[in-house]
């Protein structure tokens, strides 16, 4: 961060003074912690990686319609620099959770349900999620286009990277031919559950625990959203894992509160496997994202197999 984007910010003036501090982002952007005087801002530029989907504009958009909807507990959108791919942010305080609690689990499922009463009004203004899906067949589509995209970095990976693809080719053949035996019917009425609106990427590792309160962070993939799709990442994502048990109690509350869908939990459950092969899929294209040296590459190799083989608790 240098003091002439600070000057586009309109946050500063020539003799003012501000203090850096670079905060861990994801693979998809960098992040600064600005201080000017007693304000504390943050400055995120994203990266290339993903052109396919406007990060900024959906994380930006997003949350000016959560402040418009008086949402609270999140980031207040303050200015956009596109011509940098930079958004500027509020700081929200609060301390990264590695061991969610019943409690936080709830607070979570909480979060949901109001932004999607307070959005009501506004609901024609948010777009569709990233990696949206309305039927079976869009989520099998969704997962196939992963492992197709990942098959074409072969060439440049040793073996084990192409072992890893046939095997997560081999689990969504499988996948495809035990759901062949359910009626096409049973299906469709699974989905048949409506949308919501989800900040998509929704895990432990995008909230910050401050007090009894918890605060949400990154809303780059945000929309309207399959419920099946906010339901299962949030029970598959690896990171910052929640137990079988959790993951029941977030699905309940969620239902009773929001969708009122019968067999939503068993349904659901029965949709996991798909799910946890999606996020083979992310954990093993992080390889492609970061210049690793061969061991490093092997370990996520190993990492996405682990996470693949690993049975869901119920």
């Amino acid at each position: 961060m240098n003091y002439e984007l600070l000057k586009l910010s309109g946050l500063i003036t020539e003799n003012s003074q501000a203090n850096f501090v670079k905060i861990e982002g994801g693979l998809n952007s960098s992040i600064q912690l600005v201080e000017i005087k007693n304000y504390k801002y943050i400055f995120k530029q994203y990266s290339d990686v993903n052109n396919a989907w406007p990060r900024l504009e959906t994380e930006f958009n997003f949350l000016t319609l959560l402040s418009e909807a008086k949402v609270r507990n999140v980031p207040k959108a303050i200015k956009k620099l596109e011509d940098f791919n930079i958004g500027i942010y509020s700081y929200l305080e609060g301390k990264s959770i590695n061991e969610p609690t019943d409690h936080n689990v709830g607070s979570s499922a909480s979060f949901i349900i109001e932004i999607n009463n307070k959005m009501k009004s506004l609901k024609k203004k948010v777009k569709l999620a990233s990696d949206y899906f309305s039927d079976y067949e869009g989520l099998l589509s969704s997962i196939h286009r992963r492992i197709f995209s990942l098959r074409k970095y072969a060439p440049i990976h040793n073996d084990a990277y192409s072992r890893a693809i046939s095997e997560l080719e081999q689990t969504f053949n499988n996948i495809v031919k035990e759901d062949n035996l359910i009626s096409k019917e049973i299906r469709d009425d699974i989905f048949k559950v409506g949308e919501v609106i989800s900040p998509s990427d929704f895990g432990f590792h995008n909230i910050l625990q401050d007090g009894d309160s918890l605060k949400f962070l990154d809303f780059e993939y945000a929309g309207t959203d399959n419920v099946f799709k906010l339901l299962c990442d949030f029970y598959c994502q690896p990171r910052i894992p929640i137990s079988g048990r959790q993951f029941k109690k977030f699905v309940n509350i969620i239902n009773e509160n929001l969708v009122q869908v019968d067999g939503l939990y068993k349904a659901s459950v029965r949709l996991m496997p798909i799910f946890r092969l999606k996020w083979a899929c992310i954990i093993l294209n992080q390889i492609n994202k970061l210049e690793q040296n061969r061991q490093a590459k092997n370990e996520q190799i190993e990492k996405a197999l682990t996470y693949l083989s690993k049975k869901c608790e119920e």
